[in-house]
């Protein structure tokens, strides 16, 4: 089950995995604030990925020992809901990040730099 938290209005609400698979769009059922298109689209195979888990130990464990999991939360709000001013970035240390989570943007600014040698690479005004 996810649990879903409107920052427009505040409201939460929970749906199964079970009724996610033929969500086309979500709104909050307080105030109809829309949930991005691409989240559902991720959510939607992450909860298909989960309910074919199920099924796959269901039929090894029909014949053996198998392993059972289930789902954990802390109720920790990812993203948080924003602040009135935490669109501005005081640090100037901030770099563009492909994901929240650390292990997935391992490699990051190795692309950067690549990207950026493949650019000045094809510049015949290099500076250097």
């Amino acid at each position: 089950m996810f649990k879903f938290h409107c920052h427009q209005c505040g409201e939460s609400f929970r749906v199964h995995f079970e009724n996610l698979h033929n969500k086309q769009s979500l709104q909050c059922a307080n105030c109809g604030f829309d949930f991005p298109q691409k989240a559902i689209e991720s959510l939607v195979r992450l909860g298909d990925a989960y309910l074919d888990a199920i099924d796959t130990l269901y039929q090894e464990a029909s014949n053996r020992k198998c392993w059972s999991i289930s789902i954990e939360s802390n109720d920790t709000l990812v993203p948080p809901p924003v602040g009135k001013y935490d669109h501005l970035d005081v640090s100037q240390t901030k770099r563009s990040k492909t994901s929240f989570w650390e292990h997935r943007n391992r490699g990051q600014l190795t692309r950067e730099i690549s990207d950026l040698r493949e650019t000045l690479s094809q510049d015949p005004e290099k500076p250097f």
